[in-house]
Protein backbone atom coordinates (compact mmCIF):
# COMPACT_ATOMS: atom_id res chain seq x y z
CA UNK A 1 0.00 0.00 0.00
CA UNK A 2 1.76 3.32 -0.94
CA UNK A 3 0.46 6.82 0.23
CA UNK A 4 0.15 9.56 -2.51
CA UNK A 5 1.88 12.60 -1.61
CA UNK A 6 -1.19 14.36 -1.52
CA UNK A 7 -2.98 11.95 1.40
CA UNK A 8 0.47 11.73 3.48
CA UNK A 9 0.63 15.97 3.07
CA UNK A 10 -2.93 16.00 4.36
CA UNK A 11 -2.21 13.37 7.47
CA UNK A 12 0.79 15.79 8.36
CA UNK A 13 -0.38 19.18 7.83
CA UNK A 14 -3.15 17.85 10.02
CA UNK A 15 -1.64 16.30 12.74
CA UNK A 16 -4.03 14.87 15.48
CA UNK A 17 -6.69 17.70 15.35
CA UNK A 18 -9.80 15.23 15.80
CA UNK A 19 -11.83 15.80 18.75
CA UNK A 20 -12.14 13.09 20.78
CA UNK A 21 -16.33 12.26 20.33
CA UNK A 22 -15.51 12.42 15.71
CA UNK A 23 -12.41 10.32 16.71
CA UNK A 24 -14.73 7.38 18.17
CA UNK A 25 -17.59 7.78 15.74
CA UNK A 26 -15.22 8.13 12.23
CA UNK A 27 -14.19 5.30 10.70
CA UNK A 28 -10.14 5.21 10.65
CA UNK A 29 -9.84 6.42 7.01
CA UNK A 30 -11.78 9.10 7.77
CA UNK A 31 -9.89 10.61 10.77
CA UNK A 32 -7.52 13.09 9.24
CA UNK A 33 -6.18 14.31 12.44
CA UNK A 34 -3.23 11.65 12.13
CA UNK A 35 0.38 11.38 13.99
CA UNK A 36 3.12 10.15 11.72
CA UNK A 37 5.05 10.02 14.28
CA UNK A 38 7.19 6.35 15.18
CA UNK A 39 10.69 5.82 16.20
CA UNK A 40 12.87 2.72 16.79
CA UNK A 41 14.63 4.32 20.49
CA UNK A 42 16.49 1.26 20.91
CA UNK A 43 19.78 4.04 20.80
CA UNK A 44 18.44 6.20 23.20
CA UNK A 45 21.08 7.25 26.18
CA UNK A 46 19.88 5.44 29.26
CA UNK A 47 18.31 8.30 31.30
CA UNK A 48 18.17 7.97 35.35
CA UNK A 49 15.22 6.54 36.93
CA UNK A 50 12.46 9.00 36.94
CA UNK A 51 10.28 9.60 39.63
CA UNK A 52 6.87 9.26 38.25
CA UNK A 53 5.29 7.30 40.82
CA UNK A 54 5.87 9.62 43.51
CA UNK A 55 2.93 11.83 43.46
CA UNK A 56 3.19 14.57 46.52
CA UNK A 57 0.43 14.64 48.78
CA UNK A 58 -1.45 17.61 47.47
CA UNK A 59 -0.84 20.98 50.00
CA UNK A 60 -4.42 22.46 50.80
CA UNK A 61 -7.47 23.08 47.80
CA UNK A 62 -9.46 20.07 46.85
CA UNK A 63 -6.93 17.37 48.50
CA UNK A 64 -9.34 15.86 50.69
CA UNK A 65 -12.43 16.06 48.45
CA UNK A 66 -14.74 13.77 47.02
CA UNK A 67 -16.20 14.77 43.65
CA UNK A 68 -19.73 15.47 45.31
CA UNK A 69 -17.90 17.25 47.90
CA UNK A 70 -16.10 19.86 45.96
CA UNK A 71 -19.38 20.45 44.35
CA UNK A 72 -21.01 21.04 47.44
CA UNK A 73 -17.71 23.45 48.50
CA UNK A 74 -17.93 25.83 45.82
CA UNK A 75 -18.15 24.30 42.48
CA UNK A 76 -17.11 27.17 39.38
CA UNK A 77 -19.76 27.98 37.10
CA UNK A 78 -20.38 29.52 33.76
CA UNK A 79 -18.44 29.61 30.71
CA UNK A 80 -14.73 30.63 29.94
CA UNK A 81 -14.13 34.14 28.86
CA UNK A 82 -11.25 35.31 26.41
CA UNK A 83 -8.56 37.15 27.48
CA UNK A 84 -5.39 38.64 25.22
CA UNK A 85 -2.21 37.71 25.96
CA UNK A 86 -0.60 41.63 28.04
CA UNK A 87 1.74 42.73 25.84
CA UNK A 88 1.78 39.78 23.78
CA UNK A 89 3.00 41.51 20.43
CA UNK A 90 6.22 43.10 22.30
CA UNK A 91 6.95 39.63 24.31
CA UNK A 92 6.46 37.70 20.45
CA UNK A 93 4.01 35.65 21.93
CA UNK A 94 2.49 35.78 18.71
CA UNK A 95 0.16 33.35 16.07
CA UNK A 96 1.29 32.19 13.02
CA UNK A 97 0.19 34.92 11.22
CA UNK A 98 1.28 37.32 14.01
CA UNK A 99 -1.86 38.07 15.44
CA UNK A 100 -1.83 38.08 19.43
CA UNK A 101 -2.30 34.97 21.68
CA UNK A 102 -5.47 34.76 23.16
CA UNK A 103 -6.71 32.30 25.92
CA UNK A 104 -9.80 32.04 28.08
CA UNK A 105 -10.32 32.03 31.41
CA UNK A 106 -12.87 30.84 34.44
CA UNK A 107 -11.84 32.16 37.65
CA UNK A 108 -12.25 29.37 40.77
CA UNK A 109 -14.87 29.90 43.78
CA UNK A 110 -14.69 28.74 47.19
CA UNK A 111 -12.25 26.08 48.03
CA UNK A 112 -11.24 26.01 44.61
CA UNK A 113 -9.67 29.33 43.99
CA UNK A 114 -6.09 28.29 45.00
CA UNK A 115 -6.58 25.57 42.40
CA UNK A 116 -5.48 25.40 38.74
CA UNK A 117 -6.35 23.21 35.71
CA UNK A 118 -4.16 24.55 32.51
CA UNK A 119 -4.73 23.01 29.15
CA UNK A 120 -3.37 23.66 26.16
CA UNK A 121 -5.16 22.97 23.00
CA UNK A 122 -4.63 20.14 20.36
CA UNK A 123 -4.32 20.85 16.41
CA UNK A 124 -1.86 19.21 14.92
CA UNK A 125 1.31 21.16 13.33
CA UNK A 126 3.62 22.06 9.93
CA UNK A 127 7.22 21.47 9.21
CA UNK A 128 7.99 23.59 6.13
CA UNK A 129 6.68 26.15 3.92
CA UNK A 130 4.72 23.86 1.73
CA UNK A 131 2.67 22.02 4.64
CA UNK A 132 2.30 25.63 6.35
CA UNK A 133 0.52 26.83 3.07
CA UNK A 134 -1.80 23.40 3.18
CA UNK A 135 -2.59 24.22 6.84
CA UNK A 136 -3.76 27.34 6.21
CA UNK A 137 -5.96 26.53 3.40
CA UNK A 138 -7.59 23.38 5.65
CA UNK A 139 -7.07 24.59 8.91
CA UNK A 140 -6.73 28.26 9.08
CA UNK A 141 -8.40 28.71 12.72
CA UNK A 142 -4.81 27.11 14.47
CA UNK A 143 -2.73 29.87 12.36
CA UNK A 144 -4.30 33.03 14.02
CA UNK A 145 -6.39 34.62 17.38
CA UNK A 146 -8.77 36.15 14.96
CA UNK A 147 -12.26 35.36 15.25
CA UNK A 148 -12.53 33.53 18.19
CA UNK A 149 -15.91 33.46 20.22
CA UNK A 150 -15.89 35.80 23.18
CA UNK A 151 -16.54 32.39 25.63
CA UNK A 152 -16.37 28.77 25.61
CA UNK A 153 -18.31 26.11 27.77
CA UNK A 154 -15.84 23.38 28.83
CA UNK A 155 -16.41 19.50 29.34
CA UNK A 156 -14.93 16.86 30.60
CA UNK A 157 -12.20 18.26 33.68
CA UNK A 158 -13.69 21.61 32.62
CA UNK A 159 -17.38 20.51 33.08
CA UNK A 160 -18.92 23.14 35.55
CA UNK A 161 -22.43 21.29 35.48
CA UNK A 162 -23.76 20.08 38.86
CA UNK A 163 -24.71 16.73 36.52
CA UNK A 164 -20.99 15.92 35.69
CA UNK A 165 -18.65 17.28 38.85
CA UNK A 166 -15.23 16.46 38.54
CA UNK A 167 -12.34 16.94 40.89
CA UNK A 168 -11.64 20.18 39.50
CA UNK A 169 -15.31 22.01 39.06
CA UNK A 170 -14.38 24.82 41.59
CA UNK A 171 -10.86 25.55 40.07
CA UNK A 172 -9.49 28.31 38.12
CA UNK A 173 -9.72 26.91 34.64
CA UNK A 174 -7.95 28.55 31.86
CA UNK A 175 -7.73 26.73 27.94
CA UNK A 176 -5.14 28.32 26.16
CA UNK A 177 -5.61 28.70 22.06
CA UNK A 178 -3.51 26.69 19.66
CA UNK A 179 -2.39 29.10 16.86
CA UNK A 180 1.83 28.48 16.45
CA UNK A 181 1.17 24.79 14.65
CA UNK A 182 4.20 23.79 16.61
CA UNK A 183 3.72 21.84 19.23
CA UNK A 184 3.67 24.84 21.59
CA UNK A 185 7.76 24.39 21.28
CA UNK A 186 8.88 26.82 18.36
CA UNK A 187 10.98 30.13 19.00
CA UNK A 188 11.10 31.24 15.76
CA UNK A 189 10.54 34.72 13.85
CA UNK A 190 8.55 35.52 10.71
CA UNK A 191 10.97 35.14 7.49
CA UNK A 192 11.40 34.01 3.91
CA UNK A 193 12.53 30.73 5.01
CA UNK A 194 9.39 30.32 7.26
CA UNK A 195 6.94 31.66 4.79
CA UNK A 196 6.79 34.60 6.53
CA UNK A 197 5.09 32.98 9.49
CA UNK A 198 5.78 33.19 13.19
CA UNK A 199 6.63 29.79 15.48
CA UNK A 200 6.48 31.21 19.08
CA UNK A 201 4.82 28.45 20.87
CA UNK A 202 7.27 28.20 23.47
CA UNK A 203 6.25 31.91 24.01
CA UNK A 204 2.70 32.12 24.09
CA UNK A 205 3.11 29.60 26.77
CA UNK A 206 5.64 31.44 29.02
CA UNK A 207 3.71 34.57 28.76
CA UNK A 208 0.34 33.11 29.68
CA UNK A 209 1.89 31.89 32.45
CA UNK A 210 3.27 35.31 33.28
CA UNK A 211 -0.22 36.81 32.89
CA UNK A 212 -1.95 34.24 35.77
CA UNK A 213 0.79 35.20 38.11
CA UNK A 214 0.75 39.10 37.49
CA UNK A 215 -1.53 40.14 40.26
CA UNK A 216 -2.14 43.24 38.07
CA UNK A 217 -3.38 41.14 35.37
CA UNK A 218 -5.01 37.92 37.47
CA UNK A 219 -6.31 39.05 40.63
CA UNK A 220 -5.80 37.31 43.97
CA UNK A 221 -5.19 34.47 44.70
CA UNK A 222 -2.98 34.63 41.24
CA UNK A 223 -1.42 31.57 40.08
CA UNK A 224 1.83 32.38 42.01
CA UNK A 225 -0.51 31.64 45.00
CA UNK A 226 -1.53 28.23 43.67
CA UNK A 227 -1.63 25.70 46.07
CA UNK A 228 -2.47 23.15 43.14
CA UNK A 229 -1.72 23.21 39.30
CA UNK A 230 -3.32 20.43 36.97
CA UNK A 231 -1.17 20.95 33.44
CA UNK A 232 -3.17 19.28 31.01
CA UNK A 233 -3.21 19.00 27.16
CA UNK A 234 -4.80 17.05 24.82
CA UNK A 235 -3.19 15.47 21.25
CA UNK A 236 -0.98 18.29 20.32
CA UNK A 237 -1.67 19.79 23.20
CA UNK A 238 -0.45 16.61 25.33
CA UNK A 239 3.17 17.00 23.62
CA UNK A 240 3.31 20.59 24.89
CA UNK A 241 2.89 19.15 28.16
CA UNK A 242 5.87 16.96 27.78
CA UNK A 243 7.90 20.31 26.30
CA UNK A 244 7.19 22.16 29.57
CA UNK A 245 5.88 20.33 32.46
CA UNK A 246 9.17 20.32 34.43
CA UNK A 247 9.73 24.23 33.56
CA UNK A 248 6.33 24.97 34.87
CA UNK A 249 6.81 22.91 38.22
CA UNK A 250 10.20 24.95 38.50
CA UNK A 251 8.49 28.51 38.03
CA UNK A 252 5.97 26.95 41.21
CA UNK A 253 7.89 25.71 43.64
CA UNK A 254 5.51 26.14 46.61
CA UNK A 255 2.63 23.99 44.87
CA UNK A 256 2.05 20.49 43.86
CA UNK A 257 1.79 20.22 40.05
CA UNK A 258 0.74 17.46 37.93
CA UNK A 259 1.09 16.79 34.28
CA UNK A 260 -2.02 14.96 32.35
CA UNK A 261 -0.64 14.06 28.10
CA UNK A 262 -4.53 12.97 26.79
CA UNK A 263 -3.84 11.47 23.74
CA UNK A 264 -0.77 13.35 22.68
CA UNK A 265 1.66 10.10 23.67
CA UNK A 266 3.26 9.35 20.33
CA UNK A 267 4.74 5.43 20.13
CA UNK A 268 7.63 4.15 18.97
CA UNK A 269 6.33 2.32 15.76
CA UNK A 270 8.02 2.13 12.17
CA UNK A 271 5.02 2.92 9.92
CA UNK A 272 3.22 0.45 7.22
CA UNK A 273 3.03 3.13 4.48
CA UNK A 274 6.56 3.05 2.37
CA UNK A 275 6.07 7.44 2.01
CA UNK A 276 5.27 7.88 5.10
CA UNK A 277 8.79 9.73 6.51
CA UNK A 278 10.99 8.85 9.04
CA UNK A 279 9.78 10.20 12.17
CA UNK A 280 13.30 11.00 13.28
CA UNK A 281 13.41 13.19 10.29
CA UNK A 282 10.12 14.52 10.65
CA UNK A 283 10.44 15.66 14.79
CA UNK A 284 14.47 16.90 13.67
CA UNK A 285 13.15 18.80 10.30
CA UNK A 286 10.32 20.39 12.77
CA UNK A 287 12.70 21.30 15.36
CA UNK A 288 14.70 22.88 13.17
CA UNK A 289 12.37 24.68 11.41
CA UNK A 290 10.23 25.93 14.59
CA UNK A 291 13.66 26.68 16.55
CA UNK A 292 12.01 24.64 18.49
CA UNK A 293 12.31 23.84 22.25
CA UNK A 294 11.57 20.56 24.05
CA UNK A 295 12.11 19.18 27.47
CA UNK A 296 15.90 20.48 28.76
CA UNK A 297 16.87 17.16 30.02
CA UNK A 298 16.11 15.34 27.53
CA UNK A 299 17.64 17.75 25.04
CA UNK A 300 20.54 17.10 26.76
CA UNK A 301 20.69 13.67 26.30
CA UNK A 302 20.44 13.73 22.31
CA UNK A 303 22.77 16.26 21.27
CA UNK A 304 21.63 16.96 17.39
CA UNK A 305 19.03 14.72 17.61
CA UNK A 306 16.59 16.65 19.87
CA UNK A 307 13.60 16.00 17.78
CA UNK A 308 13.23 12.63 19.32
CA UNK A 309 12.11 14.35 22.44
CA UNK A 310 8.33 14.86 21.26
CA UNK A 311 8.11 11.30 21.07
CA UNK A 312 6.55 10.34 24.38
CA UNK A 313 8.60 7.41 25.04
CA UNK A 314 11.46 8.87 25.08
CA UNK A 315 11.45 11.30 26.64
CA UNK A 316 8.98 10.06 29.45
CA UNK A 317 12.27 8.98 31.42
CA UNK A 318 13.71 12.79 31.86
CA UNK A 319 10.61 14.12 33.29
CA UNK A 320 10.89 14.54 36.70
CA UNK A 321 6.88 15.70 37.63
CA UNK A 322 4.28 13.58 37.90
CA UNK A 323 2.58 12.35 34.70
CA UNK A 324 -0.52 10.88 33.86
CA UNK A 325 -0.93 9.48 30.54
CA UNK A 326 -3.78 8.98 28.32
CA UNK A 327 -3.79 6.73 24.80
CA UNK A 328 -5.83 4.99 22.89
CA UNK A 329 -4.41 1.79 21.84
CA UNK A 330 -5.52 2.15 18.79
CA UNK A 331 -5.57 5.57 18.45
CA UNK A 332 -7.34 6.33 15.11
CA UNK A 333 -4.87 9.62 13.84
CA UNK A 334 -2.00 7.57 14.71
CA UNK A 335 -2.78 4.78 12.51
CA UNK A 336 -4.03 6.56 9.78
CA UNK A 337 -0.40 8.86 10.39
CA UNK A 338 1.14 4.98 10.01
CA UNK A 339 -0.51 3.97 6.69
CA UNK A 340 -3.77 2.32 8.06
CA UNK A 341 -6.65 2.46 5.41
CA UNK A 342 -9.97 1.00 4.88
CA UNK A 343 -10.95 -1.29 4.54
CA UNK A 344 -8.06 -3.26 6.52
CA UNK A 345 -6.22 -6.10 4.48
CA UNK A 346 -4.82 -8.49 6.30
CA UNK A 347 -1.31 -6.62 6.50
CA UNK A 348 -3.29 -3.99 8.08
CA UNK A 349 -4.74 -5.99 10.35
CA UNK A 350 -1.82 -7.22 11.85
CA UNK A 351 -0.62 -3.75 11.83
CA UNK A 352 -3.21 -2.25 14.08
CA UNK A 353 -2.66 -5.45 16.55
CA UNK A 354 1.05 -4.52 17.15
CA UNK A 355 0.20 -1.06 17.06
CA UNK A 356 -1.43 -2.05 20.02
CA UNK A 357 1.04 -4.00 21.78
CA UNK A 358 3.82 -0.88 20.72
CA UNK A 359 1.24 1.10 22.89
CA UNK A 360 0.93 -1.20 25.86
CA UNK A 361 4.40 -2.10 26.11
CA UNK A 362 4.87 2.20 25.39
CA UNK A 363 3.07 2.71 28.94
CA UNK A 364 5.31 -0.32 31.27
CA UNK A 365 7.43 2.31 32.88
CA UNK A 366 4.54 4.73 33.20
CA UNK A 367 3.45 4.61 36.60
CA UNK A 368 0.31 6.30 35.84
CA UNK A 369 -2.23 5.49 32.47
CA UNK A 370 -5.51 5.16 31.33
CA UNK A 371 -5.38 3.07 28.22
CA UNK A 372 -8.86 1.52 26.35
CA UNK A 373 -8.63 -0.72 23.62
CA UNK A 374 -10.73 1.69 21.16
CA UNK A 375 -9.74 3.85 18.66
CA UNK A 376 -10.54 6.89 20.44
CA UNK A 377 -8.17 9.85 21.07
CA UNK A 378 -8.22 13.19 23.56
CA UNK A 379 -10.45 12.16 26.54
CA UNK A 380 -10.01 14.89 29.09
CA UNK A 381 -12.45 17.09 27.52
CA UNK A 382 -14.79 15.22 26.28
CA UNK A 383 -17.83 13.68 27.95
CA UNK A 384 -16.11 10.44 27.88
CA UNK A 385 -13.75 11.62 30.66
CA UNK A 386 -17.08 10.05 32.76
CA UNK A 387 -18.17 7.42 30.51
CA UNK A 388 -15.46 5.29 28.71
CA UNK A 389 -14.43 2.57 31.65
CA UNK A 390 -11.73 0.43 32.03
CA UNK A 391 -12.72 -2.67 34.19
CA UNK A 392 -15.61 -0.40 35.58
CA UNK A 393 -12.97 2.61 35.84
CA UNK A 394 -13.52 5.87 34.33
CA UNK A 395 -10.43 8.06 33.21
CA UNK A 396 -12.01 10.51 35.42
CA UNK A 397 -11.56 8.21 38.66
CA UNK A 398 -8.25 6.89 37.65
CA UNK A 399 -7.09 10.43 37.77
CA UNK A 400 -9.07 11.06 41.19
CA UNK A 401 -7.08 8.41 42.46
CA UNK A 402 -3.87 9.59 41.14
CA UNK A 403 -3.96 12.40 42.04
CA UNK A 404 -5.44 12.41 46.12
CA UNK A 405 -4.17 9.01 47.04
CA UNK A 406 -7.90 7.65 47.11
CA UNK A 407 -7.97 3.65 47.16
CA UNK A 408 -8.20 2.48 43.23
CA UNK A 409 -6.34 2.02 40.37
CA UNK A 410 -4.25 4.43 38.83
CA UNK A 411 -3.19 2.86 35.82
CA UNK A 412 -5.19 1.00 33.73
CA UNK A 413 -4.35 -1.43 30.17
CA UNK A 414 -7.80 -2.36 28.35
CA UNK A 415 -7.77 -5.81 27.22
CA UNK A 416 -7.41 -5.87 23.34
Amino acid sequence: MVHSSRMRSVILVGLLTLTAAAACILPVRRIIGASTLSANAATEPAPAESPQGAVPNPPGGLAVQTPAQALANGQGTGSMALRDVSNAVSLGAVCNDGSPAKYYFRPGTGSGNRVWVIHLQGGGFCYDKASCNQRKSEEPGFLTSNGLPANRQGDGVEAPSPSRPSDFSSANHVFVHYCSSDLWSGDRGASEATGGRQFRGARIFQAVIEDLMDPAVTPSPSLSQARQVLFSGSSAGGAGVLVHLDWLAGQLPGAAIWGVDDAGWFVDVNPIGPSVPSPRQMTQQAYMFWGGRVDASCAAANPGSEGVCYLGPVVYPYIQTPLFVQIAQYDGPQLVGLGITLPLDDKERSFALDFGKAVRDSLTPVAAAFSPATRTHGLLQDEQFWTLPIDGVSFQEALGNWIFHRPGPIKLIGAR
